[in-house]
């Protein structure tokens, strides 16, 4: 069975809707792709702050602060590009939508995460594993003790 081309599965373009205007991110090439890796392993650090979020989109990035759009459009257009590389287009598209959330980013990490008040509300109707254990006084202990030696 021969293999269906890539334009057939690929994964649609980042395509972010601001202020009237849609902005399309290119894919990423090869070497982006491994200058990004290398910056979020720590192994290479760019000076120009603006550096990482061209590699991630582009003349798209360029496009976006001569248009003028606002700095919080801005950052999570470049986090969202950030995260659809390194999570996948599911963790990007709840990033675009609510920020860099716990909530957010759980699903594609794997873990469960709760609201502050859902935690809280747990905690109190549940005892922590620490609340539970039971001591005794030094008094009671000495009791013990002496029942110990009096066998």
């Amino acid at each position: 069975m021969p293999l269906k081309a890539y334009e057939d599965w690929r994964p649609e373009p980042l395509v972010f809707p601001i202020g009237g205007r849609t902005y399309e991110v290119p894919a990423l090439s090869w070497e982006a792709g491994v200058r990004l890796t290398k910056i979020m392993d720590g192994g290479e650090i760019t000076e120009e702050p603006e550096a990482q979020n061209r590699l991630l989109m582009g003349d798209v990035w360029d496009q976006m602060l001569t248009d003028g759009v606002p700095l919080e459009a801005l950052s999570r257009a470049a986090l969202t590009c950030l995260v659809d590389f390194r999570m996948g287009r599911e963790a990007a598209e709840r990033v675009w939508e609510s920020g860099l959330t716990p909530e957010a980013l759980a699903p594609s990490m794997g873990a469960k995460t709760t609201t502050p008040q859902q935690s809280t509300e747990s905690e109190s109707a549940t005892p922590s594993p620490a609340s539970t254990k039971t001591t005794t006084s030094p008094k009671g202990s000495s009791k013990k003790r002496a029942a110990k030696g009096s066998r």
